[in-house]
């Protein structure tokens, strides 16, 4: 991995930031490797409605500049991904015009799949929304989990309390992985330190959202995510396996949407993925994740197009012909994250 950063001036002023990197990767294990540039952070951590970062009505100039210094590396690369961008920012759309008008060989691609709920002003009111079968479900969840145990649901109140809930929501997530045969994101050190000092910050500046279900005092399930003013970004859950009978996992989520509710925040966002239980819990709609592709046509570049549209074209007829659940199933058996 190689640092690729810049800064965009006008006037003697910043109005935007290029903070990108050239990463070497193999579309198939028998495949060229490729290199290709792309967002800083691109990868396992695996970053939602991204931008380019760039001021209101200085778009074109900063695509017009950012395509010029790309083109003139394009000796060091042999694609650009700028991926999962979100599909309402206009940068990204004047840096594929440019492009695209200087006649590189660009592709659009949407990749992501986002859904979000708009929670109304009561409880009540979230659960009539749901199916009737689902309804009855959250109801009968609840009355069993709050029947058994004495349930509870905290939120850290210090720096250590953030420390030890991250702690938790790490083993409780690799555990549950681990018995499906696979390891998990917080199994990488890097990133169980990437997210411990994310979740700090994030407190300190009270835009962290995480919740830790209790049952007689135990940690169950830990919900971990950032929040706005007026919207929650569910990003992890972590649930202890021994509970699964009880739920937890998806009772965490249901306990967080309701807190979310009382606290007047008014949407849900579940961030990417087609998961199933997205799907039940009233989802408003989507938000799409685009890549802009711009291509170099040498082999490496090539080679990684055939790859990319065998899995797409596996992936449609995937969609096609099973239901949601049956995908998550599958995935799972075949280990494939989203």
């Amino acid at each position: 991995m190689r640092l690729l950063v810049g800064l965009a001036t006008k006037d003697g002023r910043p109005v935007g930031l290029a903070p990108l990197m050239i990463v070497r990767w193999r579309a198939s294990r028998a495949g060229p490797w490729v290199r290709s540039v792309r967002f800083l952070g691109d990868g396992v951590l695996c970053p939602d409605h991204l931008v380019l970062p760039v001021g209101a009505g200085s778009e074109e100039a900063y695509a017009a500049a950012l395509h010029r210094e790309l083109q003139a590396r394009r000796a060091e690369w042999d694609r650009v991904e700028l991926r999962d961008l979100l599909e309402s920012h206009r940068g990204w759309r004047a840096f594929e015009r440019v492009a695209s008008s200087d006649g590189a060989p660009v592709e659009v691609v949407q990749r992501t799949h986002c859904p979000y709920a708009a929670l109304p002003v009561s409880w009540d009111e979230y659960l009539s929304g749901l199916s009737r079968h689902r309804r009855a479900s959250v109801r009968r969840e609840m009355k069993q989990f709050e029947g058994a145990f004495t349930a509870g649901l905290t939120e850290p109140g210090s720096v250590r309390d953030v420390d030890r809930a991250m702690e938790t929501l790490a083993d409780l997530h690799s555990r549950t992985w681990r018995e499906r045969g696979q390891t998990g994101i917080f199994h990488d050190p890097r990133v169980r330190l990437f997210h411990g000092i994310l979740a700090r910050r994030a407190f300190r500046s009270n835009t962290l959202w995480m919740l830790c279900l209790q049952a007689n005092e135990r940690t169950v399930a830990v919900s971990y995510g950032f929040k706005t003013k007026h919207r929650v970004h569910g990003y992890q859950h972590g649930f202890d396996p021994e509970y699964r009978g009880y739920g937890v996992g998806m009772l965490v989520r249901i306990y967080g949407i309701r807190r979310a509710i009382e606290r007047g925040i008014s949407e849900w966002d579940f961030l990417r993925g087609t998961t199933a239980y997205k799907y039940t819990l009233a989802p408003t709609g989507e938000r799409r994740g685009h890549d802009v592709i711009v291509h170099s046509r040498r082999w490496p570049d090539r080679a990684a197009t055939l790859a990319s549209g065998g899995r797409a074209l596996t992936g449609r007829l995937l969609r096609r012909a099973l239901t949601n659940s049956r995908i998550d199933a599958l995935k799972r058996l075949l280990r494939i994250r989203d």
